[in-house]
């Protein structure tokens, strides 16, 4: 079994090798595999050479984002490219186009009826199966109608759970979104906002921590 391990690292000087911290990894309907990096930005990894591609993804003082949190694909063959810092992108793997969604640069110039990414501290994202991209940031969560590239279309305001810094988002087969975040575990059911009622997720009561004191055991057989 070990000797089906492969191991690519990050190689001194040489500017194509692995980074050394991946947060992220995604693969493309044509079997590419993408890779996000905490400080090397997003790479396209040959699986077979370990050879990165680096793919540049301007922020908006044109410096190159590092840090890529959350790599996924649609359904219309586009990548979304989730940044820490930097926003969002689409990259469409038919012509290459790299896309920069517009979004807030600070909280004094934000407007919930804006069609922009509303914080662009993106930790997660989720393409559901109606044509949604939900984006888990540092300062809640947003949604975004893909066909029409509306940020405000879906629940009439660019940014739900303002102040919940959203980790993890999951479908599940219901079609409700769950929504993991720093004021614990939330549900948010997009056909029930479609007849009209009032779209804020149910919240579920937080489970306190507490710290091990003593050493655990597992044993396996």
């Amino acid at each position: 079994m070990e000797s089906n391990k492969r191991i690519f690292e990050q190689r001194p000087g040489i500017s194509h090798s692995v980074s050394s911290t991946i947060m992220s990894i995604c693969e493309d309907s044509d079997r590419n595999l993408w890779i996000g990096s905490y400080r090397d930005g997003l790479a396209k990894l040959n699986p077979q050479t370990g050879h990165c591609e680096y793919i540049y993804l301007p922020d908006k003082d044109h410096k190159p984002a590092q840090s890529i949190y959350s790599i996924i694909e649609d359904k219309h063959r586009q990548l979304w490219v989730g940044a820490m810092g930097a926003g969002l992108y689409r990259i469409n793997l038919e012509t290459k186009e790299i896309y920069h969604c517009p979004s807030t640069a600070n909280g004094f110039e934000y407007r919930p009826l804006s069609n922009i990414l509303h914080n662009s501290w993106i930790n997660c994202l989720l393409c559901s199966t109606n044509d949604k991209l939900y984006i888990g940031t540092y300062d809640g969560l947003g949604c975004l109608d893909i066909p029409t590239m509306d940020f405000v279309s879906t629940y009439k305001t660019n940014r739900l759970l303002q102040g919940d810094v959203i980790y993890a988002l999951y479908e599940d087969l219901h079609h409700n979104i769950w929504v993991g975040t720093s004021q614990g575990l939330k549900q948010l059911n997009p056909q029930t906002q479609k007849s009209g009622n009032t779209p804020y997720p149910t919240a579920f009561p937080a489970i306190p921590f507490r710290p091990l004191r003593e050493t655990l055991t597992v044993t396996y057989g």
